[in-house]
């Protein structure tokens, strides 16, 4: 069986709280990530919760990229 790509599960500690609690930064960083990487992107859906946190997600045509912050652990994951 051939792959189609590879499946990467990130998980980042220590993070910067008030990057990783910027909606508009984080969609930002997802959109230079799938550039990067050569995918071609179909559209971006982030939510901001209350009191904190956020979750994205970059629609690409080859899959997707996400990305989930817990600020108050100063934590971030693709899950």
């Amino acid at each position: 069986m051939n792959a189609l790509g590879k499946h990467v599960i990130v998980e980042l500690y220590d993070c910067n709280t008030e990057i990783i609690n910027n909606q508009a930064l984080m969609e930002q960083v997802m959109v230079d990530a799938v550039q990067i990487s050569g995918a071609t992107l179909v559209k971006t859906v982030f939510h901001k919760f209350s009191p904190h946190g956020i979750t994205g997600i970059a629609v690409v045509a080859e899959s997707h990229f996400a990305i989930h912050t817990w600020p108050e652990y100063g934590y971030c994951a693709d899950r």
